[in-house]
């Protein structure tokens, strides 16, 4: 063996005890590597927090967007159904006036009919 002796971890839980030179500059090594991954870390927490937060506002929003849809749809739906009763009464009246001319032409057909075999 080369003599050093083995790196212990320190009762801190960001360095490393210095047992030689070699294991001060080790130790400052992992120093700055434990932050950057804290850092790295930190961001990536925030960046999640963020898009949580933007999916959140979209779902809000997308439920206040359905909730207006739904109100569209039931007047549109309210309107039809106005629409085609009055089309129904429309065409009720209709066919009754159809229905009232036919009798009418077929009355006046007949007497022209009677009037034409009493003049013959």
């Amino acid at each position: 063996m080369s003599g050093l002796k083995a790196s212990t971890l320190s009762t801190s839980t960001s360095s490393f005890e210095a047992a030689n030179a070699n294991d001060q500059q080790l130790s400052k090594m992992a120093v700055e590597a434990f932050d950057k991954i804290e850092n790295y870390l930190q961001e990536e927490l925030a960046f999640s927090i963020e898009d949580y937060k933007v999916v959140e506002t979209m779902n809000k929003v997308t439920t206040a967007k359905y909730a207006d849809l739904v109100n569209l749809a039931t007047g549109v739906k309210k309107t039809i159904e106005d629409l085609n009763g009055k089309s129904m009464g429309k065409d009720a009246e209709t066919v009754e006036a159809a229905e009232v001319l036919a009798v009418h032409r077929l009355k006046t057909e007949h007497l022209s009919s009677r009037q034409s075999v009493i003049t013959v």
